[in-house]
């Protein structure tokens, strides 16, 4: 299979026996090993496994002695949504999450794994460690009774706000992602305009690394207790161009909307006054 790489051959498995897969995982300088789920209307997953068969496939393959040597594995999972891990930590190497990426998903991985494009993707979902690891009921989904009623006894306690909330730790957060590239960051600053009522907010980041990259800042704030909101709410993000060696500034600005809630009363928002925000 040519990738348009010059010197590379790949040598193509379906995997459906494990011990071919294993022979030629153990001749391989990388081992590229790929597992997939889907869902479509009218069919969604029993669960957020990729099958016994594929879990067994990745974790014996991750356990070989040639792999773990050369440190020298990536899991490419194609999922529609939140998936299981179980072989995280087996894994020496990376696990790379494309979604459901279309029919140019395979010259889109390769420019991925040869470092032709820095991936600067992030989580918009939480990864999580177990099947309904929030504890979701059937009377909160699909609902109970006829004609079937759903209780929204979860209120504003969705995705990452309930980890956060029940101090739980998921296999990978919300807004995680890794690149090619390390940044770190400095200097913030948070600056209020009185006479427009606008919040902004500045902070540099460094890339470390000897490669352009980009960062995905992302900006969470806490509200005031008394507005019994979730702990953290993420109010915007972005992307930001960083050169090899080099610092770039992002910058985000805050409305008085932003800082508000519902208030079901007089029907409008409303912000909280004389007390504390986090940002």
């Amino acid at each position: 299979i040519s990738l348009g790489y010059d010197n590379i051959e790949v040598i193509y498995n379906d995997g459906k026996d494990i011990d071919e897969a294993i022979e030629l995982a153990n001749t391989a300088d990388y081992v590229i090993v790929l597992v997939a789920t889907t869902s479509c209307e009218g069919s969604d997953r029993d669960d957020l496994s990729l099958g016994d068969h594929q879990n067994t496939l990745v974790s014996t393959i991750a356990n070989l002695d040639n792999v773990i040597e050369k440190n020298n594995m990536i899991v490419s999972v194609i999922t529609p949504g939140a998936i299981l891990l179980p072989f995280n930590d087996e894994v020496p190497g990376a696990i790379l999450i494309n979604w459901l990426p279309g029919q140019e998903s395979g010259n889109g991985f390769a420019d991925v794994i040869f470092g032709k494009i820095n991936p600067s993707g992030r989580l918009p979902i939480t990864i999580p460690n177990k099947d309904n690891e929030i504890g979701f009921t059937k009377q909160q989904y699909p609902g109970t009774g006829i004609p079937r009623e759903a209780i929204y006894s979860e209120e504003l306690l969705i995705g990452y706000r309930w980890y956060d909330y029940n101090k739980v730790n998921p296999l990978y957060p919300f807004g995680y992602g890794l690149s090619y590239s390390y940044f770190k960051y400095s200097n913030l600053k948070v600056f209020t305009n009185i006479s427009t009522g606008i919040i902004s907010i500045s902070a540099d980041i460094t890339n470390s690394a000897s490669i352009d990259g980009t960062e995905v800042a992302q900006l969470y704030i806490t509200y005031p207790h008394s507005a019994n909101e979730p702990y953290l709410q993420l109010r915007d993000f972005n992307k930001v161009d960083v050169l090899a060696k080099q610092t770039n500034t992002v910058n985000f600005e805050l409305t008085l909307k932003d800082l508000s809630i519902w208030n079901s009363d007089i029907h409008d928002w409303e912000a909280i006054y004389n007390d504390n925000y986090i940002i």
